[in-house]
């Protein structure tokens, strides 16, 4: 695009200049031949001082001398000679003026051409990297201009292609410039969570996951595949943002939602921490997840100790409460398992609120909020889970099993309000 303007200029230029030509060549075979030749010679000089001339110093070198010879004949001689050499001699002269200014213009433009390449070549700091790309369009280059001097026809379609081939050569060196920037700010990173005083979750197969995912971006590079040296580079902070946010989650320390939401916008980020929550300890779930319930599913999470400080809306610390995090866990993981549109996108789920107290569990429409009273009596041996006298027929898969352990009273009622709630939702 940015040649068009220089290309319409020459046109209109090459229109201009050449309409003496053209009115020449009209006056072949009616014009006076002395005040033809006359004429031609005045064409001939003016097309000796074009620029493109020298692009064709035979063919003006021709023209010239048959006007020489025009002019050598004897009056008696240009009476009987004249007109002949004069049919032969225009026609040379306007297809001299047309070769001429397409020669000179698409000599010129594959000279800004070759400028370009050889000032991409000299101060880009990755040409070497698509030296191949650059030599084919300087070859490409030659045969224009050696094209251009012939009058072939393919010039134009040539100089085109090169110009392509640059602006593809230009993205590719600044993408791998990206590449290579982003590529040393992360291997600092890798290298930090390497030492032997970095520890977090699954930390051998996670150093490895990231190797693999360096060497396949390298080798993308090679093949000048920015698309997967990206995809890669994004792959490796998902992984750095699990491991930043798995070590502070292993010291007991709550992740930034800022670190959850990033990760969630990784290629496959959601499932990356939905599978780095699964293998989060215990100690470490309760102030993880009411982060990562808040990032995740756009849900407010808050606490309180009892019934009244609800009401008054004075929350107190996770770490302050004596109730056991399997309840918020439970939540989690049944939230996961329905579409975004019963969950963060649905302003009937916008609240959780952990209650240690035994007011009960409800859900309160005003605010979208379900209620969990969960305290530490509750969770007690005792409370008789999925009693078979409750219910007339109660199907084999939703009896509670011997075979596993008995959950406590705060996550049954976690999962059975969760799940009466979305029922309640995809009704309505």
């Amino acid at each position: 695009m940015e040649m068009l303007p220089d290309q319409c200029k020459a046109l209109i230029e090459k229109a201009a200049k050449g309409a003496p030509y053209d009115e020449l060549a009209a006056k072949v075979t009616s014009g006076d031949p002395k005040a033809v030749l006359a004429e031609a010679k005045k064409l001939l000089a003016d097309l000796k001082g074009h620029p493109g001339a020298k692009l064709v110093p035979d063919v003006v070198k021709d023209i010239e001398a048959k006007i020489g010879d025009l002019e050598k004949l004897s009056p008696t001689e240009f009476e009987t000679k004249g007109q002949a050499g004069i049919e032969v001699i225009i026609p040379l002269l306007v297809n001299a003026r047309k070769l001429v200014g397409s020669a000179n213009q698409r000599h010129e433009r594959a000279e800004r051409l070759e400028a370009k390449v050889k000032a991409l070549q000299s101060s880009h700091p990755h040409a070497a990297y698509v030296k191949s790309h650059l030599d084919k369009i300087l070859e490409l280059i030659k045969d224009a201009k050696a094209g251009a001097v012939k009058g072939d026809e393919d010039v134009g379609a040539k100089l085109t292609d090169g110009e392509a081939q640059y602006e593809k050569a230009n993205q590719l060196a600044s993408a791998e410039e990206v590449y290579r920037l982003k590529r040393h700010d992360l291997e600092a990173e890798v290298k930090e969570i390497s030492k032997d005083s970095a520890d977090f979750p699954d930390k051998a197969k996670t150093l490895d996951k990231i190797k693999e995912h360096m060497k396949a971006a390298d080798e993308a590079s090679k093949a000048f595949d920015h698309v997967k040296t990206g995809g890669m580079m994004k792959a490796v902070e998902a992984l750095l943002l699990v491991v930043t946010i798995g070590t502070k989650a292993k010291a007991g320390t709550p992740p930034t939602p800022e670190n959850i939401k990033k990760l969630m916008e990784q290629p496959g980020g959601q499932k990356i921490m939905d599978d780095m929550v699964a293998a989060l300890p215990a100690e470490a779930q309760k102030d993880v997840l009411i982060v990562i319930l808040e990032a995740r599913f756009n849900m407010d999470v808050k606490m309180f100790a009892d019934a009244a400080k609800r009401e008054a809306g004075d929350e107190v610390d996770a770490a302050n409460l004596d109730v056991p995090a399997p309840n918020l866990m439970a939540y989690y993981e049944m939230l996961k398992a329905v579409p975004d549109g019963h969950t963060k996108l649905n302003p009937s789920m916008a609240r959780f609120d952990q209650v240690e107290d035994d007011t009960g569990s409800y859900y309160e429409s005003s605010g979208g909020a379900v209620v969990m009273a969960c305290s530490v009596s509750m969770n007690a041996e005792g409370n008789p889970l999925g009693e078979p006298s409750e219910l007339e027929t109660i199907d084999d898969d939703s009896k509670t099993r011997t075979d596993t352990p008995m959950p406590t009273y705060g996550k049954w009622t976690t999962c059975t309000k969760l799940v009466t709630r979305l029922m309640t939702a995809r009704a309505s």
